[in-house]
């Protein structure tokens, strides 16, 4: 479980998954309070979502090593038409038949890991979405700014899965 997992892997792990936002240009690299995102200049509507850590344990090459990712808390996500977030999805037996398809065709196979997969999709085309920051990256001096701008659906957002499909 997480609780096994040393405090200092466990900072390394939750580190790596503020990596992830930052390598992929996931968001901001400015910080906003809650009354800068309503002024003027982001008058359009904004969406904030607030996050959450997701944290497992897992054993890699014998050893016990976290892995945590920040996630939007997509359900407080308003207004957002749900025909627009609907994503093709396939079942087992559409795997089995690509697979024997494959077989008989002479298809090259291999295996890949979409770990990071939706941090790699579009930019968002709505700019006025905003994540809540750990608490990890938050300044004890201001404790205020503590909002970014998302530049693209991740994994916890309402719109991810159609992202990272098309």
């Amino acid at each position: 479980t997480w609780a096994d997992v040393p405090e200092d892997l466990q900072y390394q792990a939750r580190l790596r998954g503020i990596d992830d936002y930052n390598q992929w240009s996931c968001w901001s690299a400015e910080m906003y309070t809650t009354q800068e995102i309503y002024t003027e200049r982001h008058a359009h509507k904004p969406v904030l979502v607030r996050g959450q850590w997701v944290d497992k344990a897992k054993i890699i090459n014998g050893n016990l090593e976290g892995r945590s990712r920040w996630t939007p808390l997509g359900f407080q996500e308003r207004n957002l038409d749900q025909r627009l977030l609907a994503s093709p999805t396939a079942n087992m037996m559409s795997h089995r038949m690509n697979e024997a398809i494959g077989l008989n065709r002479d298809w090259l196979g291999f295996c890949f890991d979409v770990s990071s997969a939706f941090f790699q999709a579009d930019e968002l085309t709505d700019k006025h979405k905003f994540i809540q920051v750990p608490p990890e990256m938050r300044n004890a001096d201001d404790p205020l700014r503590c909002w970014k701008r998302l530049y693209k659906d991740v994994p916890g957002t309402k719109g991810a899965p159609k992202s990272w499909f098309l």
